[in-house]
């Protein structure tokens, strides 16, 4: 009988609960509420939309600005390496220009002959090359001519001493193999 009762009161409770829902017209004003809600969330969407869009154009235009100004680099470094490659031309050719004056100087000094076989001051330079900076002997044959990566040369026995660890000249570690 309980159970029956708790039922009826239940259905009691719904039936005035919608009584008073139509009377007040809630569920109208409810559904009124929602759609506007909705609306709402629909223009802000929107608004996020146009908002992306704004943000892709300015990122655009801030990308077209800067290729732009990329290029103008690049094309004032293309004519600044032209110009220094244009006086590097202009070095060369005034070089060539001092080394034929030199030719023709040193051909005009007597005794100065540049076809001359009989030359003391060329066997002094050649003997001057092969000279070790270490121990300042000749180096020549039977003993081995080491060299170091920038061209300097030293005697095997200098090179086998464990003081010198690298070139004496320029500091940098000799090669594995001798050159000569």
């Amino acid at each position: 009988n309980e159970t029956n009762t708790v039922g009826t009161n239940v259905k009691a409770v719904l039936e005035k609960l919608s009584a008073f829902l139509t009377e007040n017209n809630l569920e109208k004003q409810i559904t009124d509420e929602r759609k506007n809600i909705l609306k709402k969330v629909e223009g802000k969407n929107e608004e996020i939309s146009q908002k992306k869009e704004t943000h892709r154009h300015k990122l655009y235009e801030i990308h077209e600005a800067y290729k732009l100004e990329i290029q103008k680099e690049n094309e004032r470094h293309v004519d600044d390496l032209k110009v220094t490659e244009t006086a590097i031309g202009d070095l060369k050719i005034q070089l060539e220009e001092l080394q034929q004056l030199n030719y023709t100087v040193s051909c005009k000094i007597p005794g100065n002959e540049l076809n001359s076989t009989n030359r003391p001051d060329r066997t002094g330079r050649v003997r001057e090359l092969l000279e070790c900076p270490v121990c300042l002997e000749e180096m020549k044959p039977p003993k081995k001519i080491f060299q170091c990566s920038n061209g300097h040369v030293i005697c095997e026995l200098c090179k086998n001493n464990p003081e010198v660890r690298s070139c004496p000249t320029c500091r940098v570690k000799f090669r594995g193999h001798n050159v000569v």
